[in-house]
């Protein structure tokens, strides 16, 4: 059975804490540029490893596109070009680390649906959201010495950025979610970092 095959819903701990804790906290930890709409998630020292190379056609090392993956339909909703904040998320009955990180499409709406959208492997200990087109096109020595000068932030790559975070569980592969509002819109794509799996 495949990674994927094992993704379970989003934490209850999560859904709950956004629909309904009043005390919880959103703080910004950085800022994804996009170029064309479409945006990864991934380990930030494997921002430029394509999904299948040497490791082969299992490779989940690399970067996932979580803007892409199916929703309603074959294709999920395509963001527009632009700047989104990526903020950390810590319910109030947590302790400082986050339980989850998202990339905010619109502070207006509310989640109430989650979809998963993909997978991907940390192996340092972080992770990150990214500007897929401008991951790929990027040179690996200028990605490394971004993040190993601050592992959590935005950092510059082309003409878009990546925002990288902290994984408190460790390494392991970690879930990304669309969260739609009632009326079926993109509010975030979310990243639970309460649930990994080894």
């Amino acid at each position: 059975m495949s990674v994927e095959e094992k993704a379970p819903e989003l934490h209850s701990d999560i859904a709950m804490a956004i629909r309904d804790d009043q005390n919880a906290i959103w703080k910004e930890i950085g800022r994804l540029k996009t170029t064309k709409g479409r945006i990864a998630a991934c380990d930030p020292l494997y921002l430029w490893k394509p999904q299948q190379d040497e490791c082969g056609d299992s490779c989940q090392c690399g970067p996932v596109t979580v803007s892409e993956h199916e929703i309603r339909g074959p294709e999920g909703p395509l963001l527009k070009p632009g700047e989104y904040p990526v903020r950390g998320f810590l319910p109030s009955h947590h302790d400082s680390r986050w339980a989850a990180t998202a990339l905010v499409v619109d502070d207006s709406l509310t989640p109430t649906e989650w979809i998963c959208v993909g997978l991907h492997g940390v192996d340092t200990g972080c992770s990150s959201f990214a500007d897929l087109d401008s991951a790929l096109a990027c040179k690996k020595s200028d990605a490394e010495a971004s993040f190993r000068n601050q592992h959590e932030g935005t950092h510059a790559i082309g003409e878009g950025t990546f925002v990288s975070f902290d994984t408190p569980a460790g390494d392991g592969f970690y879930a990304h979610y669309a969260g739609l509002s009632s009326e079926g819109e993109l509010a975030m794509i979310l990243t639970d970092l309460l649930s990994k799996f080894v």
